[in-house]
């Protein structure tokens, strides 16, 4: 997952983010880098924002949000809310578990992706 991913994938969450990024282990470079996010949004600096991010930022930023953040997973589509009846509810850190953390930005942003199950 990219910088810029991380950011928009949970960005109704920005106090949780925040305090994470605010630790010892990702203040540097990640917590900085939060700091300024809308300059560097509004700069598009690329050289930060599609920096790769650890997996273990991601997985616990996920685990932080618990089950504030939905999926449903139906057959191949992963949504931000069920269409039918038949779908099985996952967490934010469900998904990225399973899935990888960018698909949350992908399902934010188009309201479903196809995965691959």
């Amino acid at each position: 997952m990219k910088f810029w991913e991380l950011i928009s994938a949970f960005r109704e969450f920005e106090n949780t983010v925040g305090e994470i990024l605010s630790a010892p282990t990702w203040r540097q470079p990640f917590g900085a880098w939060y700091a300024e996010k809308n300059e560097l949004i509004r700069n598009q600096d690329r050289a930060k924002l599609d920096s790769k991010v650890p997996e273990a930022l991601v997985l616990q930023v996920a685990a932080a949000i618990g089950d504030q953040l939905v999926f449903y997973l139906e057959g191949s589509w992963l949504r931000t809310r069920a269409i039918s009846g038949n779908y099985q509810r996952l967490s934010a850190l469900d998904v990225v578990t399973r899935f990888g953390g960018a698909v949350i930005e992908e399902v934010g942003e188009y309201g479903s992706a196809k995965v691959k199950t």
